[in-house]
């Protein structure tokens, strides 16, 4: 009887072997580790390491050792403003307005932001052409004695202008020639020419 037991016990253990060999087992699973990273992670953390390109600026201020010009603002328009009265760009073309102002002056008096005599300022298109100034306008004068309006007077910084061009339409304008007149001294007779190309974003 003990005997039987034990075949029987044989043959149970048997069947339990073969069923656990024909079944298999799960490989066991292996966690990540702390350095490994999913493929997206890795990628933003790649991205970061590269610096932003700086974008470029147009320059807006401009000085040629004697005076300082920012230009303010730049406009195509068929009327200018009301202030003005001026009448409208005339058909097929436009104005071409650059809004400007004095930021420095140094070592001369500036007395004539429009010009020098009978020279005004002059634009440039890409197309070669010239164009010289429709309309300009500054404020911001100094007299040396404020109760003589025929005395000597200059511009001062903070001065203010607008110099307007008539061109046809669609035409890039590329530089603007700013003529003006200065002195040394308020006191001399004569002014000089000063001369300053601004390029145009």
């Amino acid at each position: 009887m003990n005997r039987r037991k034990s075949l029987m016990q044989m043959i149970g253990l048997s069947l339990v072997l073969v069923l656990s060999n024909a079944c298999g087992t799960p490989a066991p699973s292996v966690p990540p580790t702390a350095t490994q990273a999913p493929p997206t992670a890795l990628a933003k953390a790649t991205a970061t390491l590269v610096p932003p390109t700086p974008v470029p600026t147009e320059q807006t201020d401009w000085f040629d050792g004697r005076i300082g010009i920012s230009l303010d603002a730049i406009e195509e328009t068929r009327t200018l403003p009301a202030e003005y009265e001026t009448a409208d760009a005339s058909e097929g073309h436009a104005y071409f307005a650059i809004y400007l102002s004095v930021t420095r002056v140094e070592g001369v008096h500036l007395v004539n932001a429009m010009g020098y005599e009978r020279e005004g300022p002059v634009v440039h298109g890409a197309d070669g052409q010239s164009y010289e100034s429709a309309f300009r306008h500054f404020k911001g004068i100094k007299f040396a004695d404020p109760t003589n309006l025929l005395s000597s007077a200059e511009f001062v910084p903070g001065a203010e202008g607008i110099l307007a061009f008539e061109i046809p339409e669609g035409t890039e304008i590329t530089e603007l020639v700013f003529l003006y007149s200065y002195k040394e001294s308020l006191d001399d007779k004569a002014p000089i020419r000063g001369e300053m190309v601004i390029v145009l974003p």
